[in-house]
């Protein structure tokens, strides 16, 4: 046998060995999840594979193969519920081997008994408002430590059968659970728990006191209670005629670091007396000039009275305060005179004060009336006819004479243009001018002697009312070389006045053709021809009886 067989032989009947155990560790009673306790390490002198097992089966612990081939280790299985006053040790053995041979070994776990959690900030006390929480806020949160940093839980009891608090289990948060606004207790003695799971901790109290609290509760809307100095004031504007309640009852509470007290206060809503207020301070229209009672547009106050009282109105205008009358119950104005702007110093703008008063208090608004002018004035000629008197030597264009109107509206009113009718069949003869003035527009010389035109003319003003007045236009007979007027004046018939022939000729063509219009115009020229003569007649009397003298 040589010396490498021997070797050889020896390693094949040498079994693999555990090289690190026994050996032990340290667990918490209350482990919850699978943990690596230790790993195994074995060597094989021929580098065979290795299997180590439990020698008895366990339902506490497990092996399982290792990062290298010779490496395997040790867990516990979670949740295992151990409970150190029952075992406090256990021994775990286990047994590795190759194909041929084996080693066994121990490994040891001892317990470690739990420690409870303990509270950081309970015992304690807390104050919240009923203004100043509302249902989901947090008003505390409790605090804890653990040694083995488990996570805790949180439960909650009071000294209320229905308590308006709630605490989360996992955060030791308290927070409301609805409206304390309403809440007639004073406080509530909460009592709160803690467990990590396997230790529970005897309750500590948290004393939450409500220092302030409000019946109805709308109470809170409308007041506030400064806590350092007990000072209550109002939050909004109160308004005894809108407020839904005349009557609060606040509960307030206050404390010092032991004792606690609460007194009740009653806020009863007094009904005051408040003014009357424009909500729109400035108002403007305009108005036309009319008679006194006229009544002026509706201003549409726009105004306040919260208690309903009732209100008067009253006018200030200044000086011109006597030209308008204001009905106290409306505030409608009206002119107190007939308002004419065409009386000299009339003013045409009123700045005034309105009033309005329930008899206590008064408040002003302020008023613009433009006074608009109103053609309330025709044009009056001075003289309801005029004659003038016309040589037919006169050159065209020359003034024959002027007529003239007035009219007492002032301003654009009263300015006056003339014109003459235009159915007056002497109009294309004559014009006048807008001032006034009667001129020819064509030559006399063919005119007879003793003719006399008749002509209307209107005076109208820039509103358009309107006023005429006839005009008289003598063509005497003449002695041009003396330039004095004979006491004979001369007709001239209707065909033997040349002007006339020129439209007649075509008149009487049409007249041809429209047998019906031209009886009726010829009748109306005949009336109209008569009324003339009768009416030169009656004005120039001397004139008609020298003339019968002369055909005697």
């Amino acid at each position: 046998m040589t010396i490498e067989f021997a070797i050889e032989l020896t390693l094949l009947l040498k079994p693999p060995t555990i090289i690190n155990l026994p050996m032990s560790c340290e667990i918490p009673e209350n482990v919850e999840t699978e943990s690596l306790l230790y790993t195994v390490s074995v060597t094989d002198p021929t580098n065979d594979s290795v299997t180590c097992t439990l020698v008895a089966a366990s339902s506490i612990y497990f092996l399982q193969s290792g990062s290298t081939q010779f490496e395997t280790e040790i867990y516990v299985r979670g949740n295992q519920d151990f409970v150190y006053d029952t075992q406090k040790q256990y021994t775990i053995d286990l047994v590795c081997k190759d194909l041929r041979r084996s080693d066994s070994s121990y490994f040891y776990v001892y317990l470690l008994r739990n420690m409870p959690p303990s509270f950081t900030n309970l015992q304690a006390k807390t104050t919240v408002s009923a203004q100043a929480v509302v249902a989901g806020q947090d008003i505390y949160t409790i605090t804890s430590v653990d040694p083995e940093s488990y996570n805790v839980q949180y439960t909650m009891t009071s000294s209320s059968a229905t308590p308006p608090f709630t605490i989360n289990q996992n955060t030791g948060a308290i927070s409301l659970s609805r409206s304390i606004e309403t809440e007639l207790e004073i406080g509530y003695e909460l009592f709160i728990s803690l467990s990590d799971g396997r230790n529970t901790v005897a309750s500590r109290t948290l004393s939450v006191r409500i220092i302030v609290s409000y019946s109805p509760p709308e109470g809170a809307v409308y007041f506030g209670v400064d806590m350092s100095s007990g000072l209550i004031t109002s939050l909004v504007d109160i308004d005894y005629e809108t407020i839904p309640y005349k009557t609060f009852l606040l509960t307030i509470t206050g404390s010092d670091s032991l004792m606690v007290d609460t007194t009740n206060i009653t806020l009863n809503i007094q009904n005051v007396n408040e003014p009357p207020k424009f909500t729109k301070k400035n108002y403007a229209f305009s108005a036309t000039e009319n008679s006194g009672g006229t009544v002026l547009q509706n201003p549409y106050y726009q105004f306040t009275e919260e208690d309903g009282d009732s209100v008067k109105f009253s006018i200030d205008c200044g000086t011109e305060t006597g030209l308008l009358d204001i009905d106290s119950s409306t505030g409608f104005l009206s002119y107190s005179i007939d308002y004419d702007l065409d009386v000299v110093g009339t003013a045409s703008q009123l700045i005034c004060q309105v009033h309005i008063t329930d008899n206590e208090y008064t408040d002003t608004a302020f008023l613009n009336i433009t006074i608009l002018d109103e053609n309330d004035n025709a044009p009056v000629f001075q003289q309801n006819e005029y004659t003038f008197f016309v040589t037919s030597i006169s050159s065209v264009g020359t003034d024959i004479g002027n007529v003239e109107a007035t009219d007492k509206d002032i301003g654009v009113y009263g300015n006056i243009i003339y014109h003459l009718a235009q159915e007056d069949i002497n109009s294309g003869l004559f014009s006048v001018s807008v001032d006034g003035f009667i001129s020819s527009k064509q030559s006399l010389e063919n005119i007879i002697p003793g003719t006399i035109f008749n002509l209307t003319v209107y005076a109208v003003d820039s509103g358009g009312n309107e006023h005429t007045t006839l005009v008289y236009i003598v063509i005497p007979d003449t002695e041009i070389a003396t330039n004095n007027y004979r006491d004979i004046i001369y007709y001239k018939t209707f065909f033997s006045f040349s002007p006339n022939m020129a439209w007649f000729v075509p008149l009487m063509m049409v007249l041809m053709i429209t047998a019906c219009v031209v009886l009726h115009t010829i009748y109306k020229g005949y009336c109209t021809c008569s009324k003339t003569e009768k009416k030169q007649k009656k004005k120039y009397p001397k004139y008609r009886k020298r003339k019968t003298a002369i055909e005697m």
